[in-house]
């Protein structure tokens, strides 16, 4: 196969430091509880591969955040609160993280739904868990054409997404990073062969 298209993420770091007050500007209510395995054959437009992922995070002891209206599952997410984490989709993209800094990943909303706040109220209640385990920053991955629309919304809550790295997979089949941030931010660090 010929690689033809260059692949670009951005991985930010949010404050879990959320303003006080209600993101759902007049959404119908959601509820949020810690998903577990038994809550996975709820998900019935889920296939088995991607089920049996989701099984597997939570064996290795992810936290899975879903968001439920009307008896149905809306929204979720994953957190991770490991050392460091892999985005699969761009090869060699790992990262390590300080101490005071978890995972957010694998968010999921119907697209039957999307455009109703659901995944901007679910991201104001992951940075409220993690700030209850003493998580000050929670990192993510946004796809290029993602990160500004992700960033607008957020913002009308009152949540700022600091893009920290340029991440790009390039024709040598190779990943090359970028520091967006200061010098010295060390929330976030690439894991290459040469700082491994």
């Amino acid at each position: 196969m010929r690689f033809d298209v260059a692949r670009e993420v951005f991985v930010c770091v949010a404050s879990t430091d959320v303003p006080p007050g209600d993101p759902s500007q007049g959404a119908p209510a959601l509820r949020f509880f810690a998903g577990s395995a038994a809550d996975l054959p709820r998900l019935a437009d889920h296939d088995a591969p991607t089920l049996a992922a989701m099984r597997a995070r939570l064996e290795r002891g992810d936290r899975w955040l879903v968001g439920e209206a009307g008896g149905l599952i809306v929204t979720y997410t994953f957190l991770s609160i490991a050392h460091d984490f892999d985005y699969p989709a761009l090869p060699g993209c790992r990262f390590a993280l300080r101490d005071d800094v978890a995972y957010g990943y694998g968010a999921w909303t119907p697209p039957s739904l999307r455009g109703r706040g659901y995944r901007r109220r679910a991201f104001a209640e992951e940075l409220r868990w993690l700030r209850q385990i003493d998580k000050k920053w929670e990192a993510s991955v946004f796809i290029a054409p993602q990160l500004e629309p992700a960033r607008r919304s957020l913002s009308t809550v009152g949540i700022a997404i600091e893009p920290s790295w340029r991440v790009t997979y390039g024709r040598d089949r190779q990943a090359a990073f970028e520091r967006l941030g200061p010098a010295d931010d060390d929330r976030c660090v690439p894991i290459t062969s040469y700082n491994e």
